[in-house]
């Protein structure tokens, strides 16, 4: 009796930290301390959301401060979501956001949307197919097909979560940048193959890798009526 009662206090404190948090998501951080409560508390929303279909997985899971060259990134070995603040942000890097964007604000804007915000939960994607496949014992996905779902379960996770707003912003943005970045693929290649063997060097070039990131939000975005986390996660 007692664990059940600690058990919905628990989940009420989370559930009050989200509301308050909420509308600090997706947007450009300025206070570190700030991103990471925040990220950490959607983590725990997830956690527990994905604990109602497959148990408690992803016990030792956090959300960190690690500004990187990579931006945002799953490490699987420490079961963290490594999170960038913009003033921490290389100048090349910022560069490229005002560039994409040809504003400067427009550029912090769309970085808030996806690094403060979109990719939190695409990172726990890749952490909880990564959980399940070891698990498993089966093979891993392949880099596009990894790449996909983790957006699939981003997608469907901030849909269900009531963040549409956030998600058409998002999605404004990549349609946008689809029309407007280069097709990286060549002539007669297939798309997923060249992806799959080209990896390494795609990911160094946020032109190339920007491209197919914002093609798959753009695709599943628009399919998002029939997207089901319950679905993604059998």
């Amino acid at each position: 009796m007692k664990k059940h009662i600690l058990l919905s206090l628990f989940l009420l404190c989370v559930t009050s930290s989200l509301t308050f948090s909420q509308n600090g998501l997706f947007h450009r951080y300025t206070d570190s301390t700030l991103l990471v409560r925040d990220a950490n508390v959607v983590r725990l929303k997830y956690q527990i959301r994905i604990a109602q279909k497959l148990g408690n997985i992803l016990p030792k899971a956090k959300a960190i401060l690690n500004t990187s060259p990579y931006l945002v990134y799953w490490d699987n070995d420490l079961f963290t979501v490594n999170l960038p603040i913009w003033s921490q942000v290389i100048e090349p890097q910022k560069a490229f956001f005002t560039e994409l964007n040809k504003s400067k604000s427009k550029g912090e804007e769309m970085f808030g949307l996806f690094f403060n915000g979109f990719y939190i939960i695409h990172e726990l994607g890749h952490g909880t197919d990564a959980y399940l496949t070891k698990k498993a014992n089966r093979k891993y996905l392949d880099f596009y097909e990894g790449e996909y779902l983790a957006n699939q379960i981003a997608i469907a996770y901030w849909q269900e979560a009531g963040y549409e707003k956030e998600l058409q912003k998002c999605y404004e943005y990549a349609l946008k940048f689809t029309k407007q970045l280069a097709n990286p693929i060549p002539k007669g290649e297939d798309p997923i193959k060249f992806f799959n063997s080209k990896y390494e060097e795609l990911s160094r070039d946020p032109y190339k890798y920007g491209y197919y990131q914002f093609k798959q939000f753009v695709e599943i975005y628009e399919n998002r009526k029939t997207l089901r986390l319950d679905d993604l996660l059998k």
